[in-house]
Protein backbone atom coordinates (compact mmCIF):
# COMPACT_ATOMS: atom_id res chain seq x y z
CA UNK A 1 0.00 0.00 0.00
CA UNK A 2 3.05 2.13 -0.20
CA UNK A 3 3.65 5.39 2.27
CA UNK A 4 -0.32 6.39 2.04
CA UNK A 5 -2.22 3.52 2.84
CA UNK A 6 -5.69 5.32 3.42
CA UNK A 7 -5.51 6.83 0.22
CA UNK A 8 -4.71 3.87 -1.76
CA UNK A 9 -7.60 2.11 -0.08
CA UNK A 10 -9.83 4.56 -1.21
CA UNK A 11 -8.37 3.76 -4.40
CA UNK A 12 -9.24 0.29 -4.72
CA UNK A 13 -12.13 0.77 -3.54
CA UNK A 14 -13.42 2.89 -6.36
CA UNK A 15 -12.05 0.82 -9.06
CA UNK A 16 -13.87 -1.96 -7.28
CA UNK A 17 -17.01 0.03 -7.44
CA UNK A 18 -16.18 0.56 -10.87
CA UNK A 19 -16.20 -2.94 -11.75
CA UNK A 20 -18.86 -3.85 -10.07
CA UNK A 21 -21.30 -1.67 -11.95
CA UNK A 22 -19.78 -2.77 -15.32
CA UNK A 23 -19.99 -6.25 -14.33
CA UNK A 24 -23.48 -6.09 -12.73
CA UNK A 25 -24.49 -3.93 -15.02
CA UNK A 26 -24.02 -5.89 -18.15
CA UNK A 27 -26.33 -8.59 -16.22
CA UNK A 28 -29.31 -5.52 -15.84
CA UNK A 29 -28.97 -4.60 -18.75
CA UNK A 30 -29.25 -8.13 -20.27
CA UNK A 31 -32.12 -9.13 -18.49
CA UNK A 32 -34.01 -5.79 -19.12
CA UNK A 33 -33.43 -6.40 -22.88
CA UNK A 34 -34.96 -9.55 -22.48
CA UNK A 35 -38.12 -8.43 -20.69
CA UNK A 36 -41.62 -8.29 -22.40
CA UNK A 37 -44.26 -5.87 -21.83
CA UNK A 38 -47.79 -6.12 -22.20
CA UNK A 39 -49.46 -3.32 -23.75
CA UNK A 40 -53.38 -2.32 -24.39
CA UNK A 41 -54.30 -1.67 -27.80
CA UNK A 42 -57.19 0.80 -27.96
CA UNK A 43 -57.53 0.08 -31.67
CA UNK A 44 -58.07 -3.56 -31.87
CA UNK A 45 -59.22 -3.91 -28.35
CA UNK A 46 -56.26 -6.16 -26.33
CA UNK A 47 -52.97 -6.60 -25.18
CA UNK A 48 -49.92 -6.83 -27.38
CA UNK A 49 -46.93 -7.81 -26.19
CA UNK A 50 -43.22 -6.02 -27.05
CA UNK A 51 -40.05 -7.43 -26.71
CA UNK A 52 -36.85 -4.80 -26.27
CA UNK A 53 -34.08 -5.00 -28.43
CA UNK A 54 -30.34 -4.99 -28.96
CA UNK A 55 -30.70 -0.94 -29.16
CA UNK A 56 -32.35 -1.32 -25.77
CA UNK A 57 -29.48 -2.94 -23.75
CA UNK A 58 -27.24 -0.96 -25.09
CA UNK A 59 -28.97 2.13 -24.23
CA UNK A 60 -29.40 0.92 -20.69
CA UNK A 61 -25.76 -0.13 -20.44
CA UNK A 62 -24.23 3.33 -21.58
CA UNK A 63 -26.13 4.92 -19.05
CA UNK A 64 -25.07 2.59 -16.27
CA UNK A 65 -21.30 2.90 -17.87
CA UNK A 66 -21.70 6.51 -17.55
CA UNK A 67 -22.63 6.47 -13.89
CA UNK A 68 -19.15 4.91 -13.57
CA UNK A 69 -16.85 7.40 -15.23
CA UNK A 70 -17.35 9.59 -12.16
CA UNK A 71 -15.55 7.38 -10.06
CA UNK A 72 -12.42 6.31 -12.63
CA UNK A 73 -11.91 10.01 -12.54
CA UNK A 74 -11.96 10.27 -8.80
CA UNK A 75 -9.55 7.01 -8.78
CA UNK A 76 -7.41 8.40 -11.09
CA UNK A 77 -7.12 11.99 -9.39
CA UNK A 78 -6.12 9.85 -6.13
CA UNK A 79 -3.60 8.24 -7.91
CA UNK A 80 -2.21 11.06 -9.60
CA UNK A 81 -1.85 12.78 -6.61
CA UNK A 82 -0.23 9.78 -4.66
CA UNK A 83 2.51 10.11 -7.88
CA UNK A 84 2.81 13.61 -6.83
CA UNK A 85 3.46 13.06 -3.20
CA UNK A 86 6.01 10.01 -4.06
CA UNK A 87 8.00 12.42 -6.02
CA UNK A 88 8.41 14.99 -4.01
CA UNK A 89 9.42 12.03 -0.89
CA UNK A 90 12.29 11.50 -3.48
CA UNK A 91 12.77 15.07 -3.83
CA UNK A 92 12.98 15.95 -0.21
CA UNK A 93 14.59 12.85 1.25
CA UNK A 94 17.05 11.58 -1.88
CA UNK A 95 18.33 14.78 -3.50
CA UNK A 96 17.30 16.72 -6.13
CA UNK A 97 19.24 16.66 -9.49
CA UNK A 98 20.62 20.21 -10.87
CA UNK A 99 22.59 20.79 -13.86
CA UNK A 100 26.07 22.63 -13.03
CA UNK A 101 27.26 23.23 -16.32
CA UNK A 102 29.24 19.87 -16.78
CA UNK A 103 27.29 17.30 -15.05
CA UNK A 104 24.16 16.54 -13.09
CA UNK A 105 24.71 16.45 -9.33
CA UNK A 106 22.46 15.59 -6.51
CA UNK A 107 22.12 17.89 -3.51
CA UNK A 108 22.31 16.78 -1.15
CA UNK A 109 24.73 13.98 -1.96
CA UNK A 110 23.15 10.64 -1.25
CA UNK A 111 23.15 7.75 -3.65
CA UNK A 112 20.34 8.83 -6.25
CA UNK A 113 17.11 7.00 -5.93
CA UNK A 114 15.09 7.35 -9.51
CA UNK A 115 11.70 8.74 -8.57
CA UNK A 116 8.55 7.81 -10.33
CA UNK A 117 8.50 9.74 -14.11
CA UNK A 118 6.13 12.36 -15.09
CA UNK A 119 5.38 14.64 -17.61
CA UNK A 120 7.91 17.15 -17.58
CA UNK A 121 5.75 19.82 -16.85
CA UNK A 122 4.69 18.66 -14.17
CA UNK A 123 7.67 17.15 -12.48
CA UNK A 124 9.07 20.88 -13.11
CA UNK A 125 6.00 22.09 -11.06
CA UNK A 126 6.59 19.52 -8.31
CA UNK A 127 10.65 19.97 -8.38
CA UNK A 128 9.71 24.38 -7.59
CA UNK A 129 7.06 23.40 -5.53
CA UNK A 130 9.12 20.82 -2.91
CA UNK A 131 12.02 23.43 -2.95
CA UNK A 132 9.51 26.25 -1.66
CA UNK A 133 8.89 24.38 1.11
CA UNK A 134 12.01 22.71 1.74
CA UNK A 135 13.23 23.23 5.21
CA UNK A 136 16.95 25.05 5.29
CA UNK A 137 20.19 23.28 5.54
CA UNK A 138 21.51 22.73 9.05
CA UNK A 139 23.93 25.17 8.02
CA UNK A 140 21.84 28.10 7.45
CA UNK A 141 20.55 30.58 10.58
CA UNK A 142 17.23 32.25 9.72
CA UNK A 143 15.63 35.19 11.59
CA UNK A 144 12.53 37.24 10.55
CA UNK A 145 14.13 40.31 10.11
CA UNK A 146 11.27 42.38 8.59
CA UNK A 147 7.82 42.32 7.64
CA UNK A 148 7.82 42.05 4.02
CA UNK A 149 10.50 41.19 1.28
CA UNK A 150 14.58 41.95 1.66
CA UNK A 151 15.32 43.63 -1.36
CA UNK A 152 19.45 44.47 -0.64
CA UNK A 153 21.66 43.89 1.96
CA UNK A 154 25.37 45.71 2.41
CA UNK A 155 28.28 44.69 5.13
CA UNK A 156 29.98 47.12 6.53
CA UNK A 157 33.76 47.63 6.41
CA UNK A 158 34.04 46.56 10.25
CA UNK A 159 32.43 43.24 9.19
CA UNK A 160 30.87 43.43 12.36
CA UNK A 161 27.45 45.02 11.02
CA UNK A 162 25.10 44.83 8.04
CA UNK A 163 21.89 46.79 7.28
CA UNK A 164 19.17 45.33 4.97
CA UNK A 165 16.45 47.03 3.19
CA UNK A 166 13.44 46.00 2.54
CA UNK A 167 9.29 46.19 1.26
CA UNK A 168 8.14 47.27 4.36
CA UNK A 169 9.82 50.98 4.08
CA UNK A 170 12.58 50.33 6.52
CA UNK A 171 16.46 49.78 6.68
CA UNK A 172 17.82 47.86 9.70
CA UNK A 173 21.15 47.16 11.00
CA UNK A 174 22.40 43.76 12.54
CA UNK A 175 25.12 42.87 14.93
CA UNK A 176 25.93 39.67 13.08
CA UNK A 177 27.22 38.10 15.53
CA UNK A 178 24.26 37.40 17.41
CA UNK A 179 21.55 39.39 14.80
CA UNK A 180 20.37 41.86 17.87
CA UNK A 181 18.73 44.97 15.85
CA UNK A 182 20.83 47.80 16.56
CA UNK A 183 18.59 50.08 14.85
CA UNK A 184 16.05 50.50 12.67
CA UNK A 185 15.85 53.21 9.75
CA UNK A 186 12.80 54.87 9.35
CA UNK A 187 11.98 57.66 6.22
CA UNK A 188 10.76 56.40 2.77
CA UNK A 189 7.43 56.70 1.90
CA UNK A 190 8.03 53.56 -0.27
CA UNK A 191 9.66 50.41 -0.37
CA UNK A 192 13.29 50.40 -0.29
CA UNK A 193 15.02 49.02 -3.20
CA UNK A 194 18.74 48.89 -2.82
CA UNK A 195 21.42 50.33 0.02
CA UNK A 196 24.76 51.04 0.05
CA UNK A 197 27.70 51.44 3.28
CA UNK A 198 30.15 54.35 2.63
CA UNK A 199 33.87 53.41 2.38
CA UNK A 200 34.71 54.59 5.55
CA UNK A 201 31.47 52.54 7.37
CA UNK A 202 30.34 56.34 8.20
CA UNK A 203 27.09 56.43 6.22
CA UNK A 204 24.17 54.73 4.64
CA UNK A 205 22.97 55.53 1.92
CA UNK A 206 19.58 53.94 0.18
CA UNK A 207 16.99 54.47 -2.32
CA UNK A 208 13.53 54.19 -2.85
CA UNK A 209 10.31 53.71 -4.98
CA UNK A 210 9.36 57.23 -3.78
CA UNK A 211 12.22 58.53 -6.37
CA UNK A 212 14.56 59.54 -3.41
CA UNK A 213 17.70 58.62 -2.32
CA UNK A 214 18.43 59.10 1.36
CA UNK A 215 21.59 59.18 3.35
CA UNK A 216 21.77 58.18 7.14
CA UNK A 217 24.61 57.83 9.76
CA UNK A 218 23.71 54.68 12.16
CA UNK A 219 21.56 56.23 14.36
CA UNK A 220 19.70 58.52 12.05
CA UNK A 221 18.38 60.38 8.43
CA UNK A 222 21.44 62.81 7.58
CA UNK A 223 19.76 64.13 3.79
CA UNK A 224 17.76 63.42 1.76
CA UNK A 225 18.32 63.69 -2.77
CA UNK A 226 15.96 64.57 -4.43
CA UNK A 227 16.04 64.67 -8.23
CA UNK A 228 14.49 61.55 -10.15
CA UNK A 229 10.96 61.24 -11.42
CA UNK A 230 10.46 57.57 -11.21
CA UNK A 231 11.37 54.85 -8.67
CA UNK A 232 15.58 54.65 -7.45
CA UNK A 233 16.19 51.26 -8.54
CA UNK A 234 20.05 50.79 -7.53
CA UNK A 235 22.88 52.35 -6.06
CA UNK A 236 26.56 52.11 -6.94
CA UNK A 237 29.19 53.72 -4.69
CA UNK A 238 32.13 55.99 -6.72
CA UNK A 239 35.68 57.31 -5.53
CA UNK A 240 34.94 60.60 -3.60
CA UNK A 241 32.03 60.75 -1.93
CA UNK A 242 30.45 60.29 -5.11
CA UNK A 243 27.26 57.39 -5.28
CA UNK A 244 25.74 56.33 -8.80
CA UNK A 245 21.84 56.23 -8.71
CA UNK A 246 19.77 53.50 -11.23
CA UNK A 247 16.08 55.23 -11.80
CA UNK A 248 13.09 53.58 -13.64
CA UNK A 249 12.64 57.43 -15.07
CA UNK A 250 15.53 55.61 -17.72
CA UNK A 251 18.07 58.07 -16.44
CA UNK A 252 21.32 57.36 -13.85
CA UNK A 253 22.70 60.12 -11.93
CA UNK A 254 25.95 61.09 -10.23
CA UNK A 255 25.79 62.86 -6.82
CA UNK A 256 28.30 64.70 -4.51
CA UNK A 257 27.09 62.95 -0.98
CA UNK A 258 28.24 65.80 0.68
CA UNK A 259 26.33 69.02 -0.97
CA UNK A 260 23.58 66.47 -2.50
CA UNK A 261 23.92 68.25 -5.40
CA UNK A 262 24.10 66.02 -8.97
CA UNK A 263 27.23 66.18 -11.00
CA UNK A 264 26.00 64.64 -14.04
CA UNK A 265 22.70 63.03 -15.51
CA UNK A 266 23.14 59.78 -17.75
CA UNK A 267 20.42 60.05 -20.24
CA UNK A 268 20.23 56.75 -22.77
CA UNK A 269 18.93 54.30 -22.14
CA UNK A 270 15.07 53.48 -23.48
CA UNK A 271 13.78 51.77 -20.35
CA UNK A 272 14.27 51.64 -17.10
CA UNK A 273 17.80 51.23 -15.48
CA UNK A 274 17.71 48.37 -13.21
CA UNK A 275 21.26 47.82 -11.93
CA UNK A 276 24.49 50.02 -12.12
CA UNK A 277 28.06 49.59 -10.79
CA UNK A 278 31.22 51.84 -11.11
CA UNK A 279 34.10 50.07 -12.10
CA UNK A 280 37.06 49.19 -8.96
CA UNK A 281 39.47 52.21 -10.77
CA UNK A 282 36.31 54.75 -10.46
CA UNK A 283 36.90 55.62 -13.87
CA UNK A 284 33.59 54.39 -15.54
CA UNK A 285 29.70 53.47 -14.80
CA UNK A 286 27.71 50.23 -16.29
CA UNK A 287 24.26 50.06 -16.05
CA UNK A 288 21.82 47.58 -17.15
CA UNK A 289 18.46 48.42 -18.06
CA UNK A 290 15.14 46.70 -19.38
CA UNK A 291 15.62 48.00 -22.57
CA UNK A 292 18.37 44.47 -22.71
CA UNK A 293 21.43 46.52 -23.36
CA UNK A 294 24.09 47.31 -20.93
CA UNK A 295 25.86 50.53 -20.91
CA UNK A 296 29.14 51.77 -19.99
CA UNK A 297 30.05 55.57 -18.97
CA UNK A 298 32.71 58.07 -17.93
CA UNK A 299 32.23 58.67 -14.51
CA UNK A 300 33.96 62.61 -15.10
CA UNK A 301 32.02 63.99 -18.08
CA UNK A 302 29.11 61.60 -18.06
CA UNK A 303 29.49 60.55 -21.83
CA UNK A 304 28.26 57.17 -22.85
CA UNK A 305 31.40 55.11 -24.28
CA UNK A 306 29.90 52.02 -25.47
CA UNK A 307 26.88 49.81 -25.44
CA UNK A 308 26.50 46.04 -25.11
CA UNK A 309 24.06 43.89 -26.52
CA UNK A 310 23.31 40.45 -25.98
CA UNK A 311 20.96 39.50 -23.61
CA UNK A 312 17.80 38.27 -24.50
CA UNK A 313 15.81 38.85 -21.41
CA UNK A 314 16.02 41.48 -18.37
CA UNK A 315 19.62 41.93 -16.93
CA UNK A 316 19.59 41.98 -13.28
CA UNK A 317 23.39 42.43 -12.33
CA UNK A 318 26.44 43.84 -13.74
CA UNK A 319 29.87 43.82 -12.02
CA UNK A 320 33.53 44.76 -12.67
CA UNK A 321 35.57 41.87 -11.74
CA UNK A 322 39.15 42.41 -10.55
CA UNK A 323 40.43 41.53 -14.15
CA UNK A 324 38.45 44.63 -14.94
CA UNK A 325 36.21 42.34 -17.06
CA UNK A 326 32.25 42.79 -16.96
CA UNK A 327 30.04 40.47 -15.54
CA UNK A 328 26.59 40.44 -16.25
CA UNK A 329 23.56 38.15 -15.05
CA UNK A 330 19.92 37.77 -16.86
CA UNK A 331 16.38 36.22 -16.69
CA UNK A 332 17.69 34.51 -19.97
CA UNK A 333 19.78 32.05 -17.67
CA UNK A 334 23.14 33.13 -19.32
CA UNK A 335 26.05 34.91 -17.42
CA UNK A 336 27.98 36.92 -19.82
CA UNK A 337 31.45 38.44 -20.00
CA UNK A 338 32.30 41.89 -21.48
CA UNK A 339 35.59 43.44 -22.23
CA UNK A 340 34.90 46.91 -20.73
CA UNK A 341 37.70 48.76 -23.00
CA UNK A 342 36.10 47.47 -26.42
CA UNK A 343 32.08 46.91 -25.24
CA UNK A 344 32.64 43.32 -26.68
CA UNK A 345 31.80 39.99 -25.36
CA UNK A 346 34.17 37.95 -24.63
CA UNK A 347 33.21 34.17 -24.44
CA UNK A 348 31.27 32.40 -27.50
CA UNK A 349 27.56 31.65 -27.11
CA UNK A 350 28.67 27.76 -26.92
CA UNK A 351 31.09 28.61 -23.68
CA UNK A 352 28.12 31.00 -21.68
CA UNK A 353 28.17 29.64 -17.94
CA UNK A 354 24.31 28.99 -17.62
CA UNK A 355 22.43 29.05 -14.86
CA UNK A 356 19.02 27.09 -14.16
CA UNK A 357 17.24 29.85 -13.34
CA UNK A 358 17.12 33.91 -12.72
CA UNK A 359 19.90 34.89 -10.41
CA UNK A 360 18.40 37.48 -8.26
CA UNK A 361 21.54 38.81 -6.98
CA UNK A 362 25.22 38.30 -7.19
CA UNK A 363 28.05 39.01 -5.08
CA UNK A 364 31.91 39.20 -5.33
CA UNK A 365 34.26 38.32 -2.44
CA UNK A 366 37.90 37.04 -2.02
CA UNK A 367 38.98 39.89 -3.73
CA UNK A 368 36.48 39.30 -6.89
CA UNK A 369 38.16 35.72 -7.16
CA UNK A 370 34.64 34.16 -6.15
CA UNK A 371 31.34 35.12 -6.11
CA UNK A 372 28.06 33.99 -4.77
CA UNK A 373 24.38 33.88 -6.61
CA UNK A 374 21.17 33.38 -5.89
CA UNK A 375 18.52 32.42 -7.65
CA UNK A 376 14.47 31.80 -7.77
CA UNK A 377 15.34 27.91 -7.48
CA UNK A 378 15.92 28.44 -3.76
CA UNK A 379 19.85 27.81 -4.15
CA UNK A 380 23.25 29.57 -3.39
CA UNK A 381 25.94 29.01 -5.36
CA UNK A 382 29.68 29.40 -5.63
CA UNK A 383 31.48 30.51 -8.27
CA UNK A 384 34.84 30.52 -9.64
CA UNK A 385 35.29 33.81 -11.12
CA UNK A 386 38.61 33.40 -12.53
CA UNK A 387 37.74 29.90 -13.98
CA UNK A 388 34.73 31.07 -15.04
CA UNK A 389 33.14 27.78 -13.17
CA UNK A 390 30.41 26.37 -10.84
CA UNK A 391 32.47 25.44 -7.56
CA UNK A 392 29.53 24.11 -5.19
CA UNK A 393 25.92 24.45 -4.98
CA UNK A 394 24.27 24.99 -1.60
CA UNK A 395 20.91 23.97 -1.98
CA UNK A 396 16.91 25.31 -0.18
CA UNK A 397 18.62 27.65 1.93
CA UNK A 398 15.74 29.59 1.64
CA UNK A 399 11.59 28.43 1.98
CA UNK A 400 11.33 31.31 -0.82
CA UNK A 401 12.74 33.14 -3.40
CA UNK A 402 16.20 34.24 -2.46
CA UNK A 403 16.30 38.81 -3.70
CA UNK A 404 19.43 39.85 -1.78
CA UNK A 405 23.03 38.37 -0.47
CA UNK A 406 26.70 39.63 0.94
CA UNK A 407 29.26 37.78 1.99
CA UNK A 408 31.71 38.78 5.18
CA UNK A 409 35.22 39.99 4.12
CA UNK A 410 36.61 36.25 5.33
CA UNK A 411 34.43 34.49 3.06
CA UNK A 412 33.28 32.23 5.19
CA UNK A 413 29.54 33.12 5.48
CA UNK A 414 26.75 34.49 3.18
CA UNK A 415 23.85 36.80 4.37
CA UNK A 416 20.49 36.31 2.33
CA UNK A 417 17.72 37.86 2.06
CA UNK A 418 14.44 36.50 0.89
CA UNK A 419 10.98 37.44 -0.17
CA UNK A 420 9.26 36.87 2.72
CA UNK A 421 11.58 39.20 4.88
CA UNK A 422 13.95 36.48 6.47
CA UNK A 423 17.64 37.01 6.84
CA UNK A 424 19.53 33.61 6.42
CA UNK A 425 22.89 33.24 7.34
CA UNK A 426 24.44 30.28 5.19
CA UNK A 427 28.02 28.68 5.51
CA UNK A 428 30.26 28.44 2.48
CA UNK A 429 32.80 26.10 4.04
Amino acid sequence: MGRFPLLNFYRYLLYLSVILLVVGGFFVAYNYSKEETELWDNQHGYYTETSHDTSDFLQAYAAIIFFAIPLVVVAELIKLNLFVEDHLYHIRYQGVIINSGAAAEYIPDVPPVQPPKLPAAISNLIRKEALQKAVARPSAKNIQAHDEAINAVAMFPDGKRLVSASNDKTLKIWNIDNFECLATLKGHGALVKDVVISHDGQHIISCSMDKTLKIWSAESELQTLTGHSDSVNALSLAPNSHVVSASSDRTLKIWDMTTGDVLHTLEGHEDAVNAVTVSPDGRKVVSASRDLTIKVWDLQSGAEIHTLKGHTAKINTVTVLADGKLFSTSDDGTFRFWDLDTGTEIRGSDERVVHNHLVSRFALYTQGRKGVSVSDDFALRIWNMEQKALEKTINRISSTAPLACVVNASGTHAYVGNKTGELITVSLE
